[in-house]
């Protein structure tokens, strides 16, 4: 029996599956952490867990191929324990029981119930409070240890705000992340890691799954859910990738800082940055709807010569004055969300004062001046939470790297 998929996506957990074992399975280590063993049945049931909440079709090839990567998946939580038992952080029982249940609510299903499916998809539920203790108990730490060093200020969410302002009428685009950090000697290894990760995906593995049991983001407790972003708020190596997606792709694995990114396009709109107001003047020279290719490019060449002559609203009038068939229309005030797409891409480009290039208007064509342009109060206490999230899972991926770095880490899993 297969894990529904809103049950298997909300399994952010490292469990213990209810496998076959030998004694020599159990005992041989994987790795050995600061001298606390992780053993290869840790890692077989890790795999399971995958397989299962991904919809992905278990063989020992594929297992194979995951093993290294899940094995850096646990090293990582087991440095987190260990980093919270030296700093006397402590998760209660009451703790673990409200966030499984959380987990479980998620799912439409009460506590009780969600233990049992997972027994009955040969999962040990004991096993669930050590991965949900690990996470409750790096949380502590990084807001104990990291989020004293955030500080988020008027002037951050101002530059924000403006940003949002100027990118009015730009692509907005609703991400979702994996990322797999890649480390000095490691780098091939991760590359073929996010390969084998897109390969899934497009055999129909859930991206939210994938997300939640490889990214290293802090996005992959929600399935890598990156929110709407600009292709300008990205690195550029992710920029250039995503301005050539289509909603509903996936792309990847792309190289960028230090690792690999793989990204789903969910979806895409143009940035309003709140509800954007334009007023917009007209002027328009009509065409009848028989009229040939030559005469519509006669009027666009004359309304390319009217576009020099126009500084701003206040010319519309006298431009227009004494001109056959060119009409001025005050088209008054207009929500920039509420335009069809076309129009609304390109007016949204447009500084005040500015006049568009000459597009369909009407019966006709004609070109339209921005006269003002106001924008509604942006949530600014949503962009500074967005902002010390930011921060923090920067600051929190350079924790644990140091953690590594500091670690005696060794390896010897030697394959499944």
């Amino acid at each position: 029996m297969r894990l529904p998929v809103r049950f298997a996506a909300a399994l952010v957990v490292s469990l213990a599956a209810a496998l076959p074992a030998t004694a020599s399975d159990t005992l041989r280590a994987a790795a050995i952490v600061n001298d606390e063993v992780i053993s290869e049945l840790d890692v077989k049931a890790r795999v399971r867990l995958v397989s299962v909440s991904s919809g992905m079709q278990a063989n020992a090839e594929r297992a194979r191929q995951l093993a290294p990567q899940i094995l850096r998946n646990l090293i990582n939580e087991r440095l987190q324990l260990q980093e919270a038992r030296r700093l006397g952080v402590e998760v209660s029982d009451k703790q673990i029981h409200k966030a499984t249940a959380r987990i479980a609510e998620r799912n439409n299903m009460s506590r009780e119930g969600f233990l049992d499916a997972l027994e009955r998809n040969g999962i040990l539920p004991g096993t669930l409070t050590d991965r949900v203790r690990a996470n409750l108990a790096w949380q502590k730490v990084l807001a104990r240890k990291v989020r004293p060093q955030v500080s988020i200020g008027p002037d951050d969410v101002n530059d924000v705000v403006e940003r949002r302002k100027a990118q009015a009428g730009q692509r907005l685009l609703r991400l979702r992340e994996i990322y797999l950090p890649a480390e000095d000697g490691n780098t091939a290894e991760v590359r073929r890691t996010a390969q084998r990760l897109m390969q899934e995906l497009k055999n129909g593995a859930g991206f939210g799954s994938l997300a939640r049991q490889f990214s290293q983001a802090a996005t992959a407790a929600t399935g890598g859910d990156l929110g709407w972003v600009t292709a300008a708020s990205l690195a550029d190596p992710l920029a250039e990738v995503v301005t050539q997606m289509d909603k509903g792709r996936i792309a990847g694995p792309v190289r960028a800082g230090n690792g690999f990114y793989i990204l789903g396009l969910q979806d895409a709109r143009r940035q309003t940055a709140g509800a954007t107001t334009v007023a917009l003047k007209q002027l328009r020279i009509p065409l009848p709807d028989d009229a040939d290719d030559a005469a519509r490019q006669d009027v666009r060449d004359r309304l390319a010569a009217l576009r020099d002559k126009v500084n701003g609203c206040g010319d519309v009038g006298s431009v227009a004055d004494g001109l056959d068939k060119v009409e001025q229309i005050d088209l008054g005030e207009m929500k920039l969300g509420d335009m069809p797409e076309r129009i609304r891409e390109t007016v949204g480009g447009l500084d005040v004062g500015e006049v568009s290039p000459p597009m369909a208007a009407g019966g006709g064509l004609g070109v339209v001046v921005v006269c003002e342009r106001t924008t509604a109060g942006l949530d600014r206490e949503k962009i500074r939470r967005n902002l010390i999230r930011q921060r923090m899972e920067r600051l929190a991926q350079r924790y644990l790297q140091d953690l590594r770095r500091q670690a005696h880490i060794e390896m010897r899993m030697k394959g499944l």
